[in-house]
């Protein structure tokens, strides 16, 4: 994944993986599960939009890194990405990709939510949101509105991870969306390293 376009590609090794769920919507043991199996097994495990916890990390897996709407993990306090906390992610070896949910076909038109009652200081830390409150993820990305500031912030997020693959997951609603994108890459000339498309 990447390979001709990022200074780092991955080799996945598997083409059955671990899709998206995030700690706090599952719990400790079953990140830690989900980390020992994947290495066991050979494929990676996307860490969900909620951040990179240190039990996705136990396991020894390939993990591929889920930036969500509300970039939990890799945002300042404000809720914007922090260049500093994604390069933090970024220099653990077993991170080897970066991947923006635009969207899911399981909350179409959505964000996620966790209720403030599962945020605990362990999760709030993770996230980089307060203790207690509940998280509610914007339906979309403020970083960028059309598909070609999109592609830039696939470049931005690229370079700043030191040349690890990045690429997006979106649920097609209407072939046009995928179209736009298309003829953005054709404009600009970046193209991500990988397409996830949601069912």
């Amino acid at each position: 994944i990447g390979e001709g376009w990022c200074d780092k590609p991955f080799v996945a090794r598997s083409v059955v993986n671990i899709s998206g769920m995030s700690y706090g919507a599952i719990s400790k043991p079953a990140v830690r599960a989900l980390s020992r199996g994947a290495a066991e097994a050979g494929c990676w495990l996307d860490t969900g939009e909620g951040g990179l916890s240190p039990y996705h990390l136990e396991g020894g897996c390939d993990i591929i890194m889920q930036i969500g709407t509300a970039k939990y993990g890799v945002r300042d306090a404000d809720g914007k990405l922090s260049p500093q906390r994604l390069q933090e992610l970024a220099a653990h070896e077993n991170v080897r990709a970066f991947e923006i949910k635009l969207s899911q076909g399981a909350k179409p038109g959505k964000g996620g939510v966790l209720p403030g009652g599962k945020v605990t200081a362990e999760i709030a830390a993770i996230r980089g949101v307060p203790e207690g409150q509940d998280c509610l993820s914007p339906a979309a990305h403020s970083a960028f509105a059309t598909p070609i500031e999109l592609l830039a912030f696939v470049d931005r997020l690229r370079t700043l991870s030191g040349g690890k693959p990045t690429g997006f997951k979106l649920c097609v609603g209407h072939p046009w969306e995928l179209l736009g994108i298309v003829k953005a890459m054709l404009q600009t000339g970046i193209t991500p390293d990988f397409i996830v498309i949601d069912g």
